[in-house]
């Protein structure tokens, strides 16, 4: 099976609990992940894993397409794309504690079982339709962090 990834990490100043609770928040996901529009959870296939319908925006193109999402709280979350076709889309976080941030690893992938075409349609998507990097995701996921933590604090800002 072919598969092209990307991948990113950055330490968040934060709990490890606090950073996989709203990085795992299909609310929330929208607000760090930009290719996200909307996350339906439609069943909740077992305590650690939900089936969600997820809205993507992919430049001018939107798509709708079933993923499976996986929580092994709090260090790992995952998801992959169950809707049959040609390729399918995954990602995963790991997440893990340095003392004075949480370690936060994000991958993305695409596979299929057609020699070459995860490598093409994997460079087509990360490379030229969706220009934003796994570091900015993280970056805006570290902005929700703090802004909910300032909330908290009720220091005044808001999320």
């Amino acid at each position: 099976m072919g598969r092209y990834e990307v991948s990113a990490e950055s330490d968040i100043p934060a709990d490890l609990r606090a950073v996989f609770r709203l990085a795992t928040d299909p609310d929330k996901i929208v607000q760090y992940e930009t290719g996200i529009e909307q996350i339906e959870v439609v069943s909740p296939a077992s305590e650690r894993s939900i089936t969600a319908v997820v809205r993507l925006r992919i430049g001018p193109v939107r798509l709708q397409r079933r993923y499976r999402y996986a929580y092994h709280p709090p260090a790992h979350y995952s998801g992959f794309q169950l809707d049959p076709g040609l390729v399918r889309g995954y990602f995963a976080f790991s997440f893990q504690s340095t003392g004075r941030a949480t370690r936060v690893r994000h991958v993305e992938g695409i596979r299929s079982s057609v020699p070459a075409l995860a490598q093409i349609v994997g460079w087509v998507y990360f490379k030229l339709l969706n220009r934003r990097s796994l570091t900015a995701e993280l970056d805006n996921l570290a902005e929700l962090v703090r802004k909910e933590q300032a909330s908290a604090s009720g220091s005044g800002d808001e999320v």
